[in-house]
């Protein structure tokens, strides 16, 4: 009867046992195919670049192709984010969009999906945003910007997302002038209105770099929480006293469901990849884009803080829920 008890509890056993082993195998095999990563961005541009010589050693990584395609629109992710949350969770899909499409956009504007709908892998990349003049504007510092803008009583801003207007609008009522931002796609149109002198100032996150080699703009501060470093001596708003930084890098997300398993080798794979010299030359010394590497843990801590900190924002300036 003993014995008799003994191999039914096996055989009972055995199903949880299987699936067990199934999985563990599932697991070790991952991934089973080529791995898309979609980007948020226009093909031919600084995201698709980086992403493309980022995907030689992920695939060295992981073993398998790294199909890198573009899904632009929604401000550098909306569209990629809302065509992601519908796949499926088993890690062959991801996207590589702009922060603020998750901690800000679902917040404030209609967008077809949530905070929740993602799994959070990696930051990869910081874009270097800055704000400046034109070369031969009448002040050359963030002090003598305030001056000028008290002086006229306003100023004219060129910005290319939402929560730049939103910081720019607290920072011109502390200080006590009138800011009229005016919205661009994208940077080069933003520059060229600088340079024509069409602006007062301007945001951008890298397409200054060239007119800024050629003298003919000028650096007042860096957007985001620290210095860029190929402009070290420029503040960032909070040496200026500002509690603000906006700051904007290139998120890497899956679906919400994709096992904590699977999170984990991508997030291996790409702690070793960020770290390849073509990858590093190219963001580094081609791009000048910040290298700040943060693991799924600590990326997903951030956005939870920084998703927090933009909702205290908008709400205590009155925002609500607007049209994309």
């Amino acid at each position: 009867m003993r014995k008799l008890l003994i191999a039914l509890s096996v055989l009972a056993a055995a199903p949880a046992m299987t699936s067990m082993t199934l999985d563990q195998a599932a697991l070790a095999e991952y991934p089973t195919k080529p791995i898309n990563l979609w980007i948020g961005s226009r093909p031919g541009g600084s995201v698709d670049t980086l992403s493309r010589v980022l995907a030689k050693p992920l695939e060295r990584e992981l073993g398998q192709p790294i199909v890198v395609s573009s899904k632009p629109g929604g401000g550098g992710g909306g569209v990629c984010a809302g065509l992601l949350k519908n796949e499926s969770p088993d890690g062959h899909t991801l996207c590589m969009i702009v922060n603020h499409n998750v901690t800000f956009r679902p917040q404030h504007m209609k967008v077809d999906y949530g905070f929740e709908d993602f799994r959070y892998i990696a930051r990869v990349a910081d874009f270097a945003f800055a704000i400046f003049t034109i070369a031969d504007s009448p002040y050359s510092d963030w002090k003598g910007l305030l001056a000028h803008a008290k002086q006229k009583g306003g100023i004219t801003f060129g910005t290319q997302v939402p929560i730049q207007r939103l910081v720019a609008a607290e920072i011109a009522k502390l200080e006590g002038f009138e800011i009229r931002p005016v919205p661009f796609k994208g940077g080069a149109k933003l520059m060229a209105s600088i340079l024509g002198g069409h602006l007062d100032i301007g945001i951008s996150g890298g397409a200054y770099f060239p007119h800024l080699d050629a003298g003919k703009i000028k650096i007042l501060a860096a957007a985001g929480s620290t210095r860029i470093p190929s402009i070290p001596d420029a503040p960032t708003l909070r040496d200026l006293g500002y509690d603000y930084a906006i700051d904007m890098f290139n998120l890497v997300v899956a679906p919400a469901g994709v096992s904590d398993e699977v999170v984990d080798k991508l997030d291996r794979a790409f702690a070793k990849a960020v770290v390849d010299p073509a990858y590093k030359d190219l963001i580094g010394n081609k791009m000048r884009m910040g290298d700040i590497y943060m693991g799924h843990k600590d990326v997903t801590e951030f956005l939870n803080k920084e998703r927090a900190a933009l909702g205290n924002l908008a709400a205590a300036m009155g925002q609500s829920k607007q049209g994309s």
